[in-house]
């Protein structure tokens, strides 16, 4: 396999504008990026500095979040595409993995838990929509996050009952493995479901849109011309599948739990199909979970 300069990475995104699977392999600062094209199965090897000498989290709309790792722990976004970085303010402190930081809360003085000390709230996953922030606050509690101007700039820090969907199992225990994403403008949950206490085998995988008149997850099996991927770090992004060379109205699942192969799964949402997919080159040890590297919307 051929490798290419940075420089060649960005003009080949810019050009294919397809979503790719990034497979990050080798040991730091010698490591290298195998980015293999899900639409037609091609594969390229980069060496991308931004992917090694930084600390890094791949977006739904694009850009990537970098973190020097280094004592200044200075960040910025980067664009693939553009090979563009726009500087943010340095971090006090690392962030602990795949996680996100989004601000503090007071409590007016008139809250019954007014007295108690500040406590931290675990977000897993979070899917931006219409300008707010939406989370699991629990199993069947949605939070939601948003920043209000008037009288001046605050933060502001809301509720309200969802329960968690659910499958038939013909066992008593059963795991589930939610992804909130944004797609048209509208909260979409995906539920991957799994029989027992195992990750080992997908039994399920439905997509649910949110009804905000009624407070609940509706279920859906046609996302016409979409297709929804899945990643590590509770990464999800939608996109045209058509534009993209994808199959319309699927579920592209890429996280290997044991460690132990290089698959992806393709899951019809509308024929309840699945399919087992992988590059057609053998790679190399891994230095980190394959992730998607996606367009950056404008």
């Amino acid at each position: 396999m051929e490798s290419k300069p940075t420089e060649d990475l960005s003009s080949s995104l810019s050009a294919a504008s397809v979503k790719v699977l990034v497979y990050d392999h080798g040991e730091q600062p010698d490591n290298s990026q195998i980015m293999l094209s899900v639409a037609d199965g091609s594969s390229r090897t980069f060496h991308v500095p931004e992917m090694r000498n930084y600390m890094f989290m791949p977006t739904s709309c694009g850009l990537v979040l970098l973190v020097d790792d280094t004592d200044s722990l200075q960040t910025s976004l980067w664009n693939p595409q553009t090979g563009e970085k726009i500087a943010l303010p340095a971090m006090e402190k690392a962030l602990p993995d795949q996680s996100y930081v989004i601000g503090l809360h007071e409590l007016p003085a008139t809250h019954p838990d007014s007295h108690l000390p500040p406590t931290k709230i675990t977000i897993n996953g979070m899917a931006a929509v219409q300008g707010k922030f939406y989370f699991h606050k629990s199993r069947d509690v949605v939070g939601v996050l948003s920043f209000a101007r008037d009288p001046e700039p605050h933060f502001e820090m809301a509720e309200f009952d969802a329960p968690m969907p659910s499958f038939v199992s013909h066992l008593p225990q059963k795991v589930i493995m939610p992804y909130l994403m944004e797609s048209s403008g509208e909260l979409f949950l995906v539920c991957l479901f799994f029989h027992g206490c195992t990750l080992e085998h997908v039994a399920e995988v439905n997509a649910y849109r949110m009804d905000f008149a009624k407070k609940e997850w509706c279920k859906v099996t046609d996302i016409g011309d979409k297709a929804f991927l899945l990643g590590p770090g509770s990464f999800a992004a939608s996109c045209s599948a058509m534009e993209h060379g994808l199959k319309r109205g699927c579920v592209y699942f890429a996280y290997d739990f044991l460690g132990d192969s290089n698959d992806y799964h393709i899951f019809d949402l509308a024929e309840g199909t699945r399919e087992l997919a992988r590059p057609t080159q053998d790679m190399p040890v891994l230095s980190c979970k394959p992730f998607w590297l996606v367009p950056v919307v404008p």
